[in-house]
């Protein structure tokens, strides 16, 4: 009843504090599955977005780049036999897995000549979680064809899992070349040699020695270049470069006050259940107060019970821990519920990965042993001649707070 108790009580910590940290990460911390992503920056001209000839000429010109890549993400219809789903499609240059460093699991991403030729090359490539789920991750997918508002593409990759695109919290089902524009996104008469129509976001790798400030100075020449023929107040937009390392959110900025609070009390709740814990070890020494004694009288040493006692407080925190884990699950699943769903596509993937257990183990044991020092310094304390007349509690004056 004592270790169900303990183990419950840890449990509940232990898993709430996990749940919020597994949001946290995925939110704050967790980098993009790219290569070098401290090397990732995105474009930002407030208010403006880029034209498709702008963004050519700055790539062309800008010298501070390894890489520079356009994408813009849209609503659209799957269809394939009797599949029809809505997603999210992301029209994106020829380029874009190869600025971003991501190998596809299946077949292979886009060519250079596939962002050349209007409706040349209608390619896409799916995400993992699209081919697993609505293509049954089937290996002969590549080939295929699959229906994008209603215009045929034939499917030449799969990303890798774990990869769904630059934002954390959109589900990119899907992406096409930047020439197949019309077919997902029709425009009226714009078209893409219009530079007068801003409709597209971009993401640049600096090149190797190049700093963020170097970046900036030498992208803002290439900008001023490519609006010499747009109407904008000249000199007046410069181009400001953000850390895109661990993806863009529209989620961040308005969850990171909220998640810290609510970590803070949840970590508190934390240690309430510690607290309790050790009363409970410290009560508990009542009954346990002549097993000691006798151990001391064969010639333990104050050191080894004190393993003892720790040893058996850190089996219960791990137990606790593991316990947590499963609940913490559930946890994701309820704080997924409370996020603010008209601005969450279905996406964020929120999942217990290799830093959420490392966080588990260390939290597991950081609270066994802060339950296990008093039953622990209660035996250095312990006389062993009274140990059998006096309970632990009055030999302690137990209080843990005071």
């Amino acid at each position: 009843m004592f270790a169900s108790v303990a183990i419950l009580s840890l449990a509940l910590g232990i898993g709430a504090n996990t749940a919020i940290f597994s949001l946290i990460d995925t939110l704050l911390f967790k980098n993009l599955p790219v290569t070098h992503p401290e090397e990732l920056e995105e474009v930002q001209v407030s208010p403006i977005y880029f034209s498709y000839p702008m963004y050519r000429d700055m790539k062309d010109n800008n010298g501070v780049f390894s890489g520079m890549l356009a994408r813009n993400p849209v609503p659209a219809t799957f269809s394939n036999g009797d599949l029809v789903q809505r997603g999210v499609v992301e029209i994106a240059s020829g380029n874009y897995f190869s600025v971003l460093g991501v190998t596809p699991r299946l077949g292979r991403a886009f060519f250079e000549d596939e962002d050349r030729v209007p409706m040349a090359k209608p390619v896409t490539v799916i995400s993992y979680r699209f081919w697993q789920h609505n293509m049954s991750a089937s290996p002969d997918v590549v080939g295929t064809t699959l229906r994008i508002d209603n215009y045929p593409f034939t499917i030449i990759g799969v990303a890798p899992p774990g990869f769904s695109g630059l934002e954390v919290d959109g589900a990119t089902d899907a992406w096409v070349p930047i020439m197949m524009q019309s077919a997902v996104f029709p425009a009226g008469g714009m078209s893409l040699n219009d530079a007068k129509w801003g409709w597209l976001t971009s993401f640049g790798r600096r090149s190797s020695g190049v700093t963020e400030k170097q970046a900036e100075a030498g992208l803002d020449v290439a900008f001023q270049r490519a609006t010499e023929q747009i109407d904008v107040p000249k000199g007046r937009l410069h181009p400001h470069l953000q850390p895109a390392g661990k993806g863009i959110s529209r989620l961040r900025a308005d969850l990171r006050p909220s998640l810290y609070i609510l970590m803070a009390v949840v970590g508190l709740v934390l240690l309430v259940a510690c607290a309790n814990i050790a009363n409970l070890l410290l009560a508990r020494c009542v009954s346990r107060q002549k097993e000691i004694a006798v151990r001391l009288a064969l010639g333990a040493g104050r050191g080894r019970l004190i393993r003892q006692v720790l040893t058996e407080s850190i089996l219960l925190g791990i137990a606790g821990g593991a316990l947590g884990t499963v609940f913490s699950i559930w946890g994701i699943r309820l704080l997924l519920r409370f996020l603010p769903s008209n601005r969450l596509p279905f996406a964020l993937d929120v999942g217990i990965g290799l830093r959420v257990l490392g966080f588990v183990i260390a939290i597991s044991v950081f609270t066994a042993v802060i339950f296990g020092m008093a039953p622990a310094l209660q035996t250095l304390k312990m006389d062993l001649v009274n140990a059998s007349k006096t309970s632990c509690s009055k030999s302690l004056g137990i209080s843990l707070y005071g």
